[in-house]
């Protein structure tokens, strides 16, 4: 049987920029405006159109998502959450999203 669900807390992103929205959205200036991780949120999009996967990107390290048709996904990318599931290897299954506050 498996253990209880696992926590992490990061942001959702997708596996061509994982940790750094940088270059792309430094190549993408014209259409994406930075604000709370808007800029964030609509890279990871924008590299989904593209083929790209979600991944959770947490302060050190990068995991696969295995259910990726997760709605918030999309909702929620680029803001930082909490997230709940099961860790096989270094993909995670998401059962619950909790959105943090973030501070202004």
């Amino acid at each position: 049987m498996s253990a209880a669900d696992q926590t992490w807390t990061g942001r959702i992103s997708d596996d061509k920029c994982g940790a750094s929205h940088e270059q792309m959205i430094a190549a993408r200036n014209k259409e994406l405006h930075t604000s709370s991780g808007a800029a964030e949120h609509d890279c990871t999009l924008a590299c989904m159109k593209d083929g790209a996967k979600y991944v959770l990107v947490t302060k050190d390290k990068v995991y696969n998502i295995a259910n990726q048709n997760l709605p918030a996904l999309p909702q929620y990318a680029g803001q930082p959450l909490q997230v709940s599931g099961d860790l096989k290897g270094d993909t995670i299954t998401i059962s619950k999203v909790t959105v943090l506050s973030s501070k202004p």
